[in-house]
């Protein structure tokens, strides 16, 4: 699995937003849309990318759109929230 860069999120349209520092951590946060995304770091090792859905969106979805994102929410355990 290729690990999603800093960079990746700027090339998708992702702005940063914010940095802030916990105990030994660093976390850059990049906004796009309703979507977050954090890259949290223990000195100049990243440890994990954490995807945040902010908004609860109605629309209507075709099958193609659908076939597309359901690779993502199958990896995610949602059932056991």
């Amino acid at each position: 699995m290729n690990l999603l860069t800093e960079q990746n999120a700027i090339d998708m349209g992702f702005v940063f937003r914010e940095k802030y520092t916990h105990d030994e951590y660093l976390t850059n946060r990049y906004q796009k849309g309703f979507l977050t995304l954090e890259f949290t770091y223990r000195g100049k090792q990243l440890l994990s990318v954490e995807l945040t859905i902010e908004e609860v969106i109605c629309r209507k979805v075709s099958l193609e759109e659908m076939q597309g994102i359901m690779p993502f929410f199958n990896k995610t355990s949602f059932d056991q929230l």
